[in-house]
């Protein structure tokens, strides 16, 4: 398993930092979300200056990300985990996880927010 990505917090360039999965902002456009699938981390960056604010390690690769209505949580599907992750979106720490089939990876959140579908790739 590769080692988990360390991206110093005010990176403003993320080339060579590996392969960036998928990418979610925020509502106002202020805040972008991007996984690093090999690097097995999530970063927060501010949209406006491209600053990296924060890294968080994730347990296994993760595939992509989505944001939930009302912008607290970033749900994070990890190829490598069999489940969905459920980070806070200010500190990127994990509140709650979900299993899910094998390489969990397209994710949608309707509008209501009650549910999260998960497409799994077997």
């Amino acid at each position: 398993m590769p080692p988990v990505l360390r991206v110093p917090p005010g990176t403003t360039d993320l080339a060579g930092t590996g392969f960036i999965g998928g990418l979610a902002i925020d509502r106002g456009g202020s805040r972008l979300y991007a996984v690093h699938v090999l690097g097995r981390a999530i970063s927060l960056i501010d949209a406006g200056t491209r600053i990296v604010r924060r890294t968080a390690a994730l347990p296994a690769e993760p595939y992509t990300t989505i944001l939930s209505q009302d912008d607290r949580t970033v749900f994070v599907s990890l190829w490598g985990g069999a489940r969905v992750l459920a980070p806070d979106a200010e500190t990127l720490a994990i509140r709650a996880e979900a299993p899910v089939g094998e390489h969990p990876n397209a994710m949608v959140l309707p509008k209501d927010g009650r549910r999260l579908f998960v497409a799994c790739a077997r």
